[in-house]
Parts: structure tokens; C-alpha cells; sequence
């Protein structure tokens, strides 16, 4: 199985579980290096006068990376053409010039940190005053020099430190571990109050030292602690041994048979192993310690032993007939051995542990009986008995299926809608019977019986297809979509009836038409039918007949229909030519005009003058005069007349284009863009949003619930994806065997790679902070480590460890300064997993080989 590189994955957020109230912003634990901005060459800053698209190209074609608010400052990285190069909000793109304005650029300022814990001096020299004390790596505007003294401001107040003691950089983090359990004091004193107690290895960010004491940085702040209680590289923590219970076993108060019990633990249960004595090892166990023997020990889980359950069968709490019902399972169902009580056996089920009889087990799966079935030949009468002289159960149609049971000479015992009873065994075909149909013979009555005077189950049209059931005298049941009934022989045939329509009366096409305008030659008398073809105004047709206001005619596209109102029995006049009106001097098309709708481009200023084509709404046009209301114009369609009532002498703004977003969880809709707005709403998990701007991390958007803002953490640009198979497979797997353990799986939404893609599960495990809660969460960690090929397991993190394969096995993850660093500050039950175990899978990697339990 294919791994990624860890350091590439675990350093991604792994996703809380619960809706976006629980989730966590990643944040850098070192601060960014300063620039030296003396150094830089300041960048030209423009305003926004609107809400404008950040392009992803110089052109309005390009995709809109989102939309910059109006009144925003930006600072001009490049320039082409029109078009500016910005950065707003970590993205950089493209805005057009013509929606900015200038913008003055403040004066430049110089940082400096500290390099250590230093003064503030009220003068340039050490002997003077301390304005304040600032701890290392603190930031400070630098004012200006005087000799090896820079004068600085920091935190409100100005004063002198020497210069050496300034970098133009964040110095570098140093790190301290703590050398097991300390508490941080807030002076350099024994006697100090607790700042916080930190847990052994807890990383913390070296200040500066006073004397025996070391000032340090810690999550709930600045303190005091002493050297010898600090280390400067990690601890190495110290090797845990584990075994597991190869059966049922006594864990001794002493390392001899005969001492006291101090718990019974089941088999595959796993104990860390303290120590050895002889032939007995020392253990810890479910918060207890005692001796069990070393050879009832494995290094490794032992491998599962299954039963089946031998018919539907009672799980008891005790091993007595008389226990009480734990659960009642199926036949078929497999259980997990673990251990042999006389004629009993202990069994795990999905319920929890309990016993069964010996009896009722099978060590193999129970093969199903097969069931036969048949199909009725003919109407037919179940006897109940093998004999035709027997009374009759019930009666079958032909085609009906049966359940056959047995046989006993030539009859067949069957079962048939609940009732048992016996048929000849040739009356019974392997697969349905081939269906006999018959055709109605004009337009005839179903009845309900076979008799003229029964009542009519419905009336079916002429060639009706019916099918054919079986013949009673003169009659045939038949069944019909209206259920099973009664129709004389006669009424019936045996093959369609065939419908020979009468022909209808040759046409003549002999009467001359002329068309008076373009029309539509239609298949039929209607404007639904089928155009065959325009023929042209003034075209000759012959004249056939006519139906309801419409005329058959003979064309130049064919024989079809035409409306009657279009067609004239007179020829039409030739045109008359009009002289050639004097040349003209061609006007000077130079004035832009902007189309503020779709235009008729006409060849003379009026709507009786013929179209020469139409231009779009938008389309830049070349206007050189103008006539009663009418602009004469250069287009895309060449040069003609307009109406001047749609035409611009300002360039349309660009069109904004819509943008779409995509819930990634059940989110909150506010009625503005902070958390102290109104909750309009609850936008569900996956619902597709419409985009309209974005504020300080806020979106507003378009949703079902309304038009409102919700954070921009739990929107996606993208559709979010499924589960999958890999993820799908661990949700079954832990659904069916620990489904009592679990009450939640947390899947797809933002906040990691793993969970947005689909490849994370988040098992949330019941009463997690008894022991109880915590031995079913790590029997289900190991039952995901024991499948992890069969399941595509890439890593998991459960009770603040992350176990990352088989080599490196389980490590430290809050305390471990390498994992969830996005979590710093935020450390809690759900951060560091004591509440849910993450699984991570590859994806689609399982080889689907069997469970071992």
C-alpha cells in the first residue's frame, strides 16, 4: 500500500468534529521575518471608488478571483495598459485603472526586534533612567540614531536602547522541554505563584536567564522555572512494553496461582508490561496492576476465533437458561469467541458480551437451503392432499410461482400465498410459462364472470392485446390492465385486427396562387406542424384545396399548407425603379456611441426601411449624423440607421459575472459580517450559494435561507466531494462491530486535507472520559490497526497520540511540537482527540480482504 509523506499530510489541520463553532484557524508559531523597509522601494497606492473584480489576466474576459470593496487601498505591484497588478486578501490579480483614483503613500517607517531582554533607556546612555523592559523578539519602530544608540517606539512610549541590540529580523525561536511534571511561577522564586503546571517534554519558548531561574514563554503565558527542571533538546520518552491476553485469564495480586484475583480480563485484551519475576510478568490493566503468567502473552493480537449462530437465537448476560436476554441474533450470525464454560460459550456481539449455548453454535458458516420454485402451466387446483379426489386449497392461475416443498410420486408438494398444499409436478414448468395473447374484435366488455349478465370490470377499444388465461365453455379469462375477467370466444382473435383506413380522394393541383409575403409551408393545416421550408414573397403555387382557412398547394419546396390569408389569385405588379439619386458626400463616422439594447440596423431612418442585420446590446458604434429621431451609424453589421432613443454616449459598465460557493458544514446566516450579528438561519452542509462580495472573512451571500453573511471559512469554490471508499469502509466496518461504542462520524467538511477530500472519518466514542470509554475507544484503534490494509488506514490519532504505521507506531501529538501546531493556544479535549479517534485513509487502497476482529 502506497503511503504519502507524513510530514506533508500531518502538517495539514486535521478537522474537529461538530458544526463551525468547534473548528480552529491555524496560525504561524513563529512571527514572520521583517523587511527592511528602508531598503524598499515604495509602491504607488490607489483607491477603489467601487466594488471591483480582481482578474486573474489584464482583460475583463479572465475569471474573477473575487470582488475588492470600494474605498479599498491598494498598492500597484505592475501596470499594463489600463490594468493594475494587485494583491487583496493573499490573492494577486488583475483590476482595470478606470475604477481607481490616487492615493497619497504615508511616510516609511523602520522596525527593529530585540535581540534579548533589554532597557529602554529615557537618554542614549546606560546609565540613564529605564522607561521600560521588553522581552526578546519584541518589535519596535525605530525613530532615528545617536551614535551606537537607536531611538525607538514601542508600546506607547519612546526611549533609547543601544543598536547592537536590535536586528532587522525576528531572532530565532528557542526552545526549552520541560523535565517532567513543573509548574511555571510568576517570579524567580520558590515561593512565586503558579503561572501554569506543564507536563513532562511540554515545549516551551526560551526568554532569557536570571541567575538558577529561566524566563520562558508558555501558552498561558510568561513565567519563571528553574534551569535544572528545563532540557534543551526533546525528551525521550520511555519505552512502553505491551502484550494481550492470548485467553480468558486472572490477573494475580502475587506472581502465584494461588493468590488473590485482582481482575479478570478478557482474551485479546492488551496490558503494558511492567516487569518479569520467573515465569510471570507484571502488568497494568484497565488502572490496575498484577501479575498474570508470561506464556499466557503474545506480542501481537491474537487472531479473532468466529461462530455462527445456528437458527435465531437468544444472547444471555449470564451462562444460565434463565439470564437474562442480552440480544437475540439471527441465524447465521458471526460472533467473536472468547471462551468455553462447560456447555457454554462467552461470546463478543455488537450488543456487547454475553453466552450462548454450545449447542446452538456453528463453526462455519451455515450454508442457506436452497428453495426450488415453479411456475403453474395451466389454471390449476391445490389439493391438499396427492390426489385428484382431494379438496381443493385454493385455485392458481397459469404463469403463478410456487414454492416446491417436496414431491411424493407424481405430485409436487407447494407453498403459494401462505398456504401448502399439492399439484400434479407436470404442471409445473422451471421458468415462467411463455405469455398467450389475444386481441380484442371490435370494441367489447370485460365482465367479472363468465356470463352475459355479469358485471363489466371495463370496456376495451377495438385491438385491444390482452392476455390469455385460460377457456371456461364459450368464454376466455383473460387479464387486462384493469385487473382479471370474462370475454366470449368470438369477441376474441388470435392476431391483431388489422384498421384499413379509407383512401382519401386524389387532389389537383391546377389553380395559380401568388404568395403576398414569406410563409412557412406546414406538413399539416396547423402552426404545430413542421415547417418544410420559406417559401418567398410573390412566388407562384398551384392551388389544390382547402381546410379551415389553410390551402394545399404545390411549391417550389414541395406539397404542404399555407395559410389562405397569404395567398392571392392575382399576379402582383412589377416594382417600380425609382431614378438613382444624386451622389452624396460620404459622411464622417468618428463619434463613439454605445448600444444600450439589441439594435435593428435599418437601410434608411424608420422602421418601414428593411433590417440589414442586428447588433448587441453594448456594441461600440461609429455615429455620423442624425435624421428625425434616427442615427446614422458604422457597425459590426455595416453602415445604416438606428434609433437614437437606444444609444449611449457612455461605455456600459463591465458586466459582473456570478460566483457561486459551496457550504462545506452546517453554517449560521447572519444578518451582517461578524458573529454578533442576528442568526437569520442555518445554511445546510453542501447547499450551493450565490457570491456577492466578501468583508473581513465574511461572505455575502444568496442562500435558501435568505440573503445574509456567513463565514467565508466554511464556503468552497468548489463542490464538495464524498466519502470515499476507503472511509466508507471504516464507518461500516466500526458501524457493525462497535456500533454501540460510537455515537457519531464526522466526515466531509472543511479544515484538512483529509476531511475535505473525503479521506478522514472522525469516530466520536460515548462517555469518553471514563475508563470504560477509553478501553472501547482503543479496542477500536486496534481493531483499525490490526485491518489497516484491509481498510486503506494511512493514520490515526486518538488520546492525544498519533500512530503513523507499524515501524513508528504510536507517538506523542500535542506535546510533540511536530503535529496539530495549528491547535496551539487551543488545546482541548477535541484538539488533542480524547473524545473521537481521526482515522485517515488513503482513499481507495484497501485490498477488501476479510476482518479480523
Amino acid at each position: 500500500m502506497q503511503r504519502k509523506h507524513l510530514g506533508i499530510v500531518l502538517s495539514l489541520a486535521v478537522a474537529l468534529v461538530g458544526g463551525p463553532s468547534t473548528m480552529a484557524s491555524a496560525e504561524s508559531l513563529v512571527p514572520r521575518a521583517a523587511v527592511e523597509i528602508s531598503m524598499a522601494t515604495a509602491k504607488p497606492i490607489k483607491q477603489s471608488i467601487q466594488n471591483l473584480n480582481l482578474r486573474s489576466k489584464a482583460s475583463t474576459t479572465s475569471a474573477s478571483l473575487l470582488v475588492i470593496p470600494i474605498n479599498t487601498k491598494l498598492a500597484i505591484l505592475a501596470v499594463s495598459g489600463k490594468w493594475n497588478q494587485v494583491t487583496y486578501e493573499s490573492k494577486t490579480g488583475w483590476v482595470s485603472g478606470d475604477f481607481l483614483k490616487s492615493f497619497p503613500v504615508s511616510s516609511v517607517k523602520v522596525y527593529g526586534y530585540a535581540k534579548a531582554f533589554t532597557a529602554v533607556r529615557a537618554k542614549p546612555a546606560s546609565s540613564s533612567a529605564s522607561v521600560l523592559l521588553m522581552q526578546r523578539q519584541t518589535k519596535v519602530q525605530v525613530l532615528g540614531t545617536s551614535g551606537s544608540w537607536s531611538r525607538v517606539s514601542v508600546s506607547g512610549k519612546t526611549g533609547w536602547v543601544p543598536s547592537s541590540g536590535l536586528s532587522k529580523s525576528v531572532p530565532a525561536a528557542i526552545y526549552r522541554w520541560v523535565n517532567g511534571k513543573q509548574p511555571v511561577l510568576k517570579s524567580a522564586s520558590t515561593s512565586g505563584a503558579t503561572l501554569v503546571t506543564l507536563s513532562s517534554n511540554t515545549r516551551v519558548s526560551w526568554l532569557r536567564t536570571s541567575g538558577s531561574w529561566q524566563q520562558v514563554r508558555t501558552s498561558a503565558g510568561i513565567g519563571w522555572i528553574q534551569t535544572q527542571k528545563l532540557s534543551n533538546v526533546v525528551i525521550k520518552p520511555q519505552v512502553k512494553v505491551y502484550g494481550y491476553a492470548k485467553a480468558f485469564t486472572a490477573v494475580r495480586a502475587k506472581p502465584a496461582s494461588s493468590s488473590a484475583s485482582v481482575l479478570l480480563m478478557q482474551r485479546q485484551t492488551k496490558v503494558q508490561v511492567l516487569g518479569t519475576s520467573g515465569s510471570w510478568s507484571r502488568v497494568s490493566v484497565s488502572g490496575k496492576t498484577g501479575w498474570v503468567p508470561s506464556s499466557g502473552l503474545s506480542k501481537s493480537v491474537p487472531a479473532a476465533i468466529y461462530r455462527w449462530v445456528n437458527g435465531k437465537q437468544p444472547v444471555l448476560k449470564s451462562a444460565s437458561t434463565s439470564g437474562a436476554t442480552l440480544v437475540t441474533l439471527s441465524s447465521n450470525t458471526r460472533v467473536s469467541w472468547l471462551r468455553t464454560s462447560g456447555s457454554w460459550q462467552q461470546v463478543r456481539t455488537s450488543a456487547g458480551i454475553g453466552w450462548i449455548q454450545t449447542q446452538k453454535l456453528s463453526n462455519v458458516v451455515i450454508k442457506p437451503q436452497v428453495k426450488v420454485y415453479g411456475y403453474a402451466k395451466a389454471f390449476t387446483a391445490v389439493r391438499a392432499k396427492p390426489a385428484s379426489s382431494s379438496a381443493s386449497v385454493l385455485l392458481m392461475q397459469r404463469q403463478t410461482k410456487v414454492q416446491v416443498l417436496g414431491t411424493s410420486g407424481s405430485w409436487s408438494r407447494v407453498s403459494v400465498s401462505g398456504k401448502t398444499g399439492w399439484v400434479p409436478s407436470s404442471g409445473l414448468s422451471k421458468s415462467v410459462p411463455a405469455a398467450i395473447y389475444r386481441w380484442v374484435n371490435g370494441k367489447q366488455p370485460v365482465l367479472k364472470s363468465a356470463s352475459t349478465s355479469g358485471a363489466t370490470l371495463v370496456t376495451l377499444s377495438s385491438n385491444t392485446r390482452v392476455s390469455w388465461l385460460r377457456t371456461s365453455g364459450s368464454w376466455q379469462q383473460v387479464r387486462t390492465s384493469a385487473g382479471i375477467g370474462w370475454i366470449q370466444t368470438q369477441k376474441l382473435s388470435t392476431k391483431p385486427v388489422a384498421n384499413t383506413p379509407p383512401k382519401p380522394a386524389p387532389v389537383t393541383y391546377s389553380s395559380p396562387r401568388w404568395t403576398t409575403d414569406f410563409l412557412n409551408l406546414r406538413t399539416h393545416p396547423t402552426t404545430s406542424s413542421a415547417s418544410l421550408g420559406v417559401i418567398p414573397r410573390g412566388e407562384k403555387v398551384l392551388y389544390g384545396r382547402s381546410s379551415g382557412g389553410w390551402s394545399n398547394v404545390k411549391t417550389s419546396k414541395g406539397t404542404g399548407w399555407v395559410s389562405s390569408i397569404y395567398l392571392s389569385s392575382a399576379a402582383p405588379k412589377p416594382p417600380v425603379v425609382k431614378p438613382t439619386p444624386p451622389l452624396i458626400e460620404q459622411p464622417s463616422f468618428t463619434a463613439p456611441r454605445w448600444t444600450t439594447t439589441n439594435l435593428n440596423v435599418r437601410s434608411g431612418p424608420g422602421t418601414s426601411n428593411t433590417s440589414i442585420g442586428v447588433i448587441p446590446r453594448g456594441e461600440k458604434v461609429l455615429y455620423a449624423r442624425s435624421s428625425g429621431g434616427w442615427a446614422n451609424v458604422k457597425t459590426s453589421k455595416g453602415i445604416g440607421w438606428v434609433s437614437e432613443l437606444y444609444l449611449s454616449t457612455v461605455a456600459p459598465k463591465p458586466a459582473v459575472e456570478v460566483q457561486y460557493r459551496w457550504a462545506t458544514a452546517n453554517v449560521n446566516l447572519r444578518t451582517g459580517g461578524s458573529s454578533i450579528h442576528p442568526v437569520m438561519g442555518v445554511v445546510p452542509a453542501g447547499q450551493k450559494v450565490t457570491y456577492l462580495r466578501s468583508s473581513n472573512g465574511w461572505a455575502n451571500v444568496v442562500s435558501s435561507v435568505g440573503t445574509g453573511w456567513m463565514s467565508e471559512e466554511f464556503l468552497a469554490k468548489t463542490e464538495s466531494v464524498g466519502l470515499q471508499p476507503d472511509t466508507i469502509a471504516v464507518n461500516a466496518a466500526v458501524k457493525a462491530r462497535f456500533g454501540s461504542y460510537v455515537y457519531g462520524y464526522g466526515g466531509v467538511r472543511a479544515g484538512s486535507v483529509g476531511h475535505s477530500s473525503g479521506r478522514a472519518t472522525d469516530l466520536m466514542i460515548k462517555d469518553y472520559k471514563s475508563a470504560q470509554g477509553i478501553s472501547n475507544g482503543n479496542e477500536v484503534a486496534r481493531f483499525l490497526i490490526t485491518n489497516r490494509e484491509a481498510l486503506g488506514i494511512d493514520y490515526l490519532i486518538w488520546q492525544d497520540k498519533i500512530w503513523l504505521g507499524p515501524s513508528l507506531g504510536w507517538q506523542e501529538y500535542s506535546k510533540s511540537g511536530k503535529y496539530g501546531t495549528q491547535f496551539t493556544n487551543n488545546w482541548n479535549d477535541t484538539t488533542r482527540h480524547m473524545d473521537h479517534i481521526h482515522a485517515e485513509t488513503e482513499g481507495d487502497s484497501g485490498t477488501g480482504a476479510p476482518l479480523i476482529d
